[in-house]
């Protein structure tokens, strides 16, 4: 009798301890908010976590796709035991047709961006007449003395006009508009100088990632920054052209790889949005139009196998192995969401990993779109970071909303 009562007593003890370890693994790695999709039932795959809520009438409910309202709802364990809240989204699953092509990028900046402070030669010295004004690095020139620049001729002509008298500029810094008074100097060539360096465009190569029944499209899963000023570079308008991969620089633990190629003259789309999420616009003539993929939920998303479709050379989008290694929570950077590792022997010896050029190669994993290669490691170039499929898919629909409100 009492080897019975040890016996229960110890199978007890791990079953609680079970309980306990399931409900804190819970607590911590399930997400705090979830969507819900209208074609699939809303449930964890291993079904050890049950999504429920407790109606007016005190009843409890497990939670489905077909019932699902906004609001707030828990997880359970076994459907018996409460592990944490979470807020509930009922929304119609995405599909979007996926890409992988590689494409030229050219950006023209809303107004001029401000990547150097210089001093000027004076007859009795040096100095800055920029530095002078309060201008710094990372400012976006948008006016002098009222009328609006966009290019390094429009502000070279402007302060030649002056004739060195003192100018009001507007200025964009940390999203605030500012307004300083300016006087150019002249050099001891005679020449009147502002002391500053400036870039008005940008251009560079990336991956298309997916585009949409609306024909916009979504590229890079990050923001295009500034080279000198790390800061997200703000357009007015931009063109994304087709672009020929020849060659590849491979990355290295002490340096990070490169696709280089040549820009066509065929243009692919209008680029007019450049967000922490991707490069966004409109797409010229779809291409041959591919069977629409899912789009995934955060939720279903798992750590694993996937694939990367990438442009690595000549031969176009091709399918490349990678896992899925980590996952972060929803409250992460945008353009950080996961990571992922190089698997494939071949890309592997193409490349040596994930390098610049494939910023927006899409992720797919068990037949559903989940996300976007962003960065590499540059200590290891077999991995990098990625965005959920998610996050860019909103950015796009965004947009798209933009376009009708317009028209």
């Amino acid at each position: 009798m009492r080897l019975v009562i040890k016996v229960i007593s110890a199978l007890c003890f791990c079953f609680c301890l079970a309980v306990f370890a399931l409900t804190l693994f819970g607590f911590f790695m399930l997400p705090d908010s979830i969507v819900t999709d209208s074609e699939a039932s809303l449930k964890n795959e291993n079904a050890i976590y049950k999504v429920q809520s407790v109606s007016s009438d005190g009843q409890v409910r497990t939670i489905s796709a077909e019932n699902a309202n906004e609001g707030s709802a828990y997880y359970s364990l076994l459907g018996i035991f409460p592990v944490k809240r979470v807020s509930v989204t009922p929304s119609k699953r995405d599909y979007v047709y996926l890409s992988g092509q590689c494409f030229g990028l050219k950006l023209y900046s809303d107004g001029v961006l401000i990547v150097g402070i210089d001093d000027v030669i004076l007859p009795e010295g040096e100095e800055s007449p920029a530095k002078k004004a309060g201008l710094q690095v990372g400012d976006i020139l948008k006016q002098i003395n009222g009328v609006s620049v966009s290019s390094n001729n429009d502000v070279s002509s402007l302060i030649g006009k002056t004739d060195g008298n003192e100018v009001e500029m507007v200025i964009i810094r940390n999203g605030e508009t500012k307004r300083l008074s300016f006087k150019p100097f002249r050099s001891d060539g005679g020449t009147l100088k502002a002391g500053m360096w400036i870039r008005d465009s940008f251009a560079g190569i990336g991956t298309m990632t997916f585009y949409t029944d609306e024909n916009v499209f979504g590229g890079l899963g990050h923001s295009v920054t500034d080279v000198d000023t790390g800061e997200a570079v703000p357009i007015v308008s931009g063109e994304a052209v087709n672009v020929i991969i020849n060659g590849c620089v491979k990355g290295t633990q002490q340096s990070a790889g490169e696709l280089y190629g040549v820009f066509t003259d065929k243009k692919l789309g209008d680029l007019s949005v450049n967000s922490d999420r991707g490069v966004f616009g409109q797409i010229s003539s779809a291409p041959s139009q591919t069977k629409k993929v899912p789009v995934a939920l955060r939720q279903e998303i798992k750590t694993g196998d996937a694939q990367i479709i990438s442009t690595v050379d000549e031969n176009g989008p091709q399918y490349f192995d990678v896992k899925i290694t980590k996952l972060f929570s929803s409250g992460e950077s945008n353009m950080k969401n996961m990571i992922i590792q190089v698997t494939d022997e071949k890309l592997i010896s193409e490349t040596g990993g994930i390098v610049q050029g494939m910023s927006g190669s899409p992720i797919i994993q068990n037949g559903k779109f989940v996300g976007a290669v962003t960065h590499v490691f540059v200590n290891n170039p077999l991995e990098g970071y990625a965005i959920y499929a998610e996050n860019m898919v909103s950015q796009a629909k965004q947009m798209n909303e933009k376009i009708k409100t317009a028209a």
